[in-house]
């Protein structure tokens, strides 16, 4: 064969290893990059439901601020109530990691009023919406985010200012439940 014959071939050769080699490198990038994505977005959720947690606390704030320091009652629809008189919007009721977003994430422990002189629980996020977690708002610290089991062993053991057992489900809002 004539030099010059071959060397259309040497290049086409050459052009798909390059192409392969590139291919494999993007597939190595995507395999680093993936979980590296995902982190992200699991971080964003978090921070993100914190904000909604704080949103819902000064909405609760602004609240009391109208109705002479008082909480809504207990038997109230909180979450329709606080929409309604526009102290907060209808999207920070869902956690972003919410597997059902036409549910209500985050619940109030009944009180008559904030008082940011007791270490008691007033706002927390629907157990199980993040894997490590749930964000629980004090009335005297602001919101931590607390391991699976320690917020169990907390949001199983509350009870009302009566002593009554606390049941979140029960201020649902009758059409989230």
């Amino acid at each position: 064969a004539h030099p010059r014959e071959c060397g259309g071939l040497g290049l086409a050769v050459a052009g798909t290893i390059i192409g392969g080699l590139m291919a494999l490198a993007s597939l190595v990038l995507a395999v680093i990059l993936i979980p590296a994505l995902g982190a992200a977005r699991d971080a964003a959720r978090l921070v993100q439901s914190e904000i909604n947690l704080e949103t819902l606390h000064q909405s609760l704030v602004l609240y009391t601020q109208n109705n002479r320091g008082m909480l809504p009652p207990a038997d109230a629809n909180w979450a329709e109530l606080l929409t309604k008189q526009g102290f907060t919007a209808s999207e920070s009721w869902i956690a972003p990691g919410a597997t059902d977003e036409t549910r209500v994430s985050y619940f109030w422990r009944p009180a008559p009023a904030i008082n940011p002189r007791r270490h008691r629980v007033l706002l927390y996020e629907m157990p199980g919406v993040h894997e490590d977690g749930v964000y629980v708002l004090f009335h005297d610290t602001g919101v931590v985010f607390m391991p699976n089991v320690e917020a169990r062993q907390l949001l199983d053991g509350m009870k009302l200012d009566d002593g009554a057992a606390w049941a979140p489900h029960k201020y649902l809002p009758p059409a989230l439940r």
